[in-house]
């Protein structure tokens, strides 16, 4: 994702500016993609597939996942946090330099969201007391984990019993059985529910950068 969103840079729409004018655009400029971009990745998450089965769907009962609200702003907030608008000076000429706008986002490995306590679910019985047992990484899981086997030798039996008390159990008694992310939500560290949706908001992205940016040469430009 880091690779994606660094390629959207400004330079050459600004650099036919003077040095003095450019340095009046570029703060404002930045501002706004600042917050363009904090949206968009927000939204990749919110408005994916995984968002709306974690909370009531058949992820939450599979993953038997609490407090699903609680998880999602702590996701959306990291991927907002993440995301930052560089100004870096670069030089266009002799004795003169030019801003360049980098803007990067969530690391290669996804550490700003791995690392939450959010991204692990922990044991809890019917009654939704806790128990013993090693944190389950259902975030990684659909991240990074592909198509592999996370489970074996259990099953997905219905009923009112999971630990999120949702239609399902896991019935550890079925040496034949195992468990794998579903499908339309597993991924890998390039090809996963996040990077498939940024990239399809990569176009947008571009098209409102252009904006922003015509808008504030034009401004300058007509003397506003």
């Amino acid at each position: 994702m880091v690779r994606k969103l660094t390629d959207l840079n400004v330079q050459r729409s600004i650099r036919r500016l003077s040095e003095e004018r450019v340095r009046k655009i570029v703060p404002k400029i930045q501002k706004k993609l600042q917050k363009k971009l904090e949206d968009e990745l927000a939204l990749a998450f919110t408005d994916s597939l995984v968002a709306q089965e974690m909370d009531g769907g058949n992820l939450q009962g599979e993953l038997g996942l609490t407090n699903p609200g609680a998880k999602k702003a702590a996701i959306e907030k990291a991927l907002r946090d993440s995301v930052l608008v560089e100004v870096k000076q670069v030089r266009g000429g002799i004795r003169r330099f030019f801003p360049l706008l980098r803007l990067t986002s969530m690391r290669d490995d996804f550490k700003e969201l791995l690392s939450l306590p959010e991204a692990y679910q922990t044991w809890t019985n019917a009654k939704g007391s806790e128990v013993k047992g090693p944190p389950l990484p259902w975030l990684q899981w659909l991240l990074l984990g592909g198509r592999q086997t996370i489970i074996r030798g259990a099953n997905l039996i219905r009923g009112k019993f999971g630990r999120s008390g949702l239609d399902y159990t896991m019935s550890t008694n079925q040496p034949t059985g195992s468990w794998k992310v579903p499908p339309e939500m597993s991924g890998t560290a390039t090809n996963n529910f996040l990077t498939r949706n940024v990239k399809a908001r990569i176009p947008a992205i571009r098209v409102f950068f252009t904006a922003v940016i015509n808008n504030a040469v034009r401004g300058l430009r007509s003397g506003r």
